[in-house]
């Protein structure tokens, strides 16, 4: 049986916090930047994020065994209950609004020069800090985010990764230019290891399939580890159950699924059917997977 999963909720229960207000937010945060600017590393990524996979180095042999997963519940759900799903199955996101990494982590700046704060990560007591940052285009209701900080526990900056080269598909359906800009959908820093999803949030067609990819780099060099396959992750996180990364993707009429990854390769392990495209993801001990998908709640047994 899978245990121990929900390291995040140490960083959830921590009972220290630091002075934070808006008033001061900007002095604050002009400062921070100037520190990153001075001693944090950077990262401009150029990887290709076409339609196949990438790894780079040993780790690449590494095998890992997939996860069985038993369905034990579906029910539809009403869609738009995200809140009352969350209630019921005791949700605890790995995100962090930015009040509460201004609690946590005060050194952790809340801007970067013009980019504003979107979330922030950490996954538990020592783990690193992941940061995104983003500017909001002119009538969007959301920030979308190329820039990535990466920080130790004590909030000194370890590396920024600027992704803003991987924006647009090298290939694009015509007309649906303006649709298929890519962003961050999810991060989380483990050890020495920044995992991502890089997608943008129309169909896959538009893009000729470069979509929704699951992204792993080193930090302290700043190298591209893997490259998953596309269209694995469009769901609002991923969560790790041992070396197996479980992501899903679906969008409208488009196939949906359950991904499991392989953490070290980013070698696609095996993928599970599901009614809908998948939105989030929680794991609950002693092995349950709570999903939420655009229209129905599912609940899975993990076994080994």
């Amino acid at each position: 049986m899978i245990r121990n999963f929900m390291v995040v909720v140490i960083v959830g229960t921590l009972g220290w916090a630091a002075p934070y207000s808006e008033s001061n937010a900007k002095t604050l945060d002009k400062n921070r930047a100037e520190v990153i600017d001075k001693f944090a590393n950077i990262t401009t990524e150029q990887s290709p994020l076409g339609g196949t996979a990438i790894c780079r180095g040993s780790h690449c042999t590494r095998r890992v065994r997939p996860v069985r997963i038993r369905r034990l519940k579906s029910q539809k759900n009403q869609i738009t209950d995200d809140q009352t799903w969350m209630t019921q199955v005791g949700f605890v996101s790995g995100r962090l609004t930015l009040d509460r990494t201004a609690q946590l982590f005060p050194k952790v700046p809340l801007s970067m020069k013009e980019k504003r704060f979107v979330f922030a990560s950490c996954m538990g007591v020592g783990q690193p800090v992941t940061t995104a940052y983003g500017i909001r285009p002119p009538r969007y209701r959301w920030t979308p985010s190329l820039t990535v900080l990466v920080s130790d526990y004590l909030g000194n900056p370890m590396r920024v990764f600027d992704l803003t080269k991987l924006k647009l598909p090298t290939a694009v359906k015509d007309g649906d230019e303006t649709f298929v800009n890519r962003h961050i959908q999810y991060a989380e820093a483990r050890g020495n290891v920044l995992y991502l999803s890089l997608g943008h949030k129309t169909y896959a067609a538009s893009s000729k399939g470069q979509n929704a990819h699951i992204l792993a780099f080193d930090i302290k060099s700043g190298a591209l580890l893997w490259q998953s396959e596309p269209l694995v992750s469009n769901a609002n996180n991923f969560v790790f159950v041992g070396d197996v990364i479980i992501a899903g993707y679906g969008f409208t009429a488009e196939p949906d699924f359950i991904y499991q990854i392989n953490r070290y390769s980013g070698k696609t392990l095996k993928r599970l059917k599901v009614k809908s495209g998948p939105d989030y993801f929680f794991l609950k001990p002693p092995g349950l997977l709570h999903v939420r998908t655009y229209d129905t709640n599912y609940l899975f047994q993990l076994t080994r």
